[in-house]
């Protein structure tokens, strides 16, 4: 009888502790299933767009006074690219700032090639082109200024390294019996992208955003200009270029991990 009764207080106590709990708690609808948001998820994001005005900035190229003088763009470009991106979002419970990011993007545009001439050269006209390559590294900050139902919209900078490719470049100048050519560099850069945009919540782990970036991936530059017909040894000089600059539109998804 005594384990009887140790029994029944112990479940009348538990039932005493949590009725008044049970009895004054909101009802819960019965298909409706109540939802967690956790302060911090992890995200990946993956990103298509295409970029104006691409190197246009990066036309004028300096060397040292042998050959070339200035070369000029004849035009600005535009190119499909692509990023993907991984990091982490936090969540706040107001509509001012309500989400906050940070992460590592990677950006690859797709190869162009640049046609340009020079008219300052002392050789007079000077016609060239040559192809170029990028792609870039980013630590990449992001704010959702505001929420208003399922759209926000946001800011973002970011700063890193760029990786350029300068190949294939071909000088043809009336003076010059033998075309002139340039030795394929790699150079890499300071790089940084500031921009905005607005999210679209599809829903609380698939979201789609539209967005601008303003991009400076730093210089290019080509070690060695030489004849074809003196080789490789003969060196003209170096091509160093202006700051690549590039605007850029993009659509891009992202999935939030739980």
């Amino acid at each position: 009888m005594c384990f009887f009764k140790v029994i029944s207080a112990l479940v009348l106590g538990v039932l005493l502790y949590f009725v008044p709990g049970l009895l004054y708690a909101a009802p819960i609808p019965c298909c409706i299933k109540p939802h967690y948001h956790h302060p911090h998820r992890l995200y990946f994001d993956l990103g298509v767009g295409k970029t104006y005005d691409y190197a246009r900035s990066n036309s004028f190229l300096e060397n040292n006074g042998l050959v070339f003088g200035t070369l000029t763009t004849l035009t600005s470009y535009s190119t499909p690219f692509f990023f993907v991106g991984i990091g982490y979002q936090w969540t706040q419970d107001s509509p001012w700032f309500p989400y906050l990011n940070v992460g590592l993007q990677h950006r690859y545009t797709a190869p162009i090639n640049v046609a340009g001439i020079s008219n300052t050269a002392p050789i007079n006209t000077t016609d060239y082109t040559y192809r170029m390559q990028q792609e870039s590294w980013l630590i990449m900050t992001k704010a959702d200024i505001y929420k208003w139902k399922r759209f926000m919209p946001y800011l973002t900078a970011g700063m890193g390294a760029s990786f350029n490719r300068i190949s294939q470049l071909f000088v043809n100048a009336p003076e010059v019996a033998n075309q002139l050519t340039g030795s394929t560099t790699h150079s890499s850069d300071f790089s940084y992208s500031v921009g905005g945009g607005v999210d679209f919540i599809v829903k609380d782990d698939f979201w789609l955003s539209l967005g601008y970036f303003f991009d400076d991936f730093g210089k290019n530059k080509i070690d060695k200009v030489f004849a074809n017909g003196l080789g490789p040894v003969f060196s003209l000089g170096e091509l160093k270029n202006a700051n690549l600059h590039a605007n850029s539109f993009y659509l891009k998804a992202r999935y939030l991990f739980a």
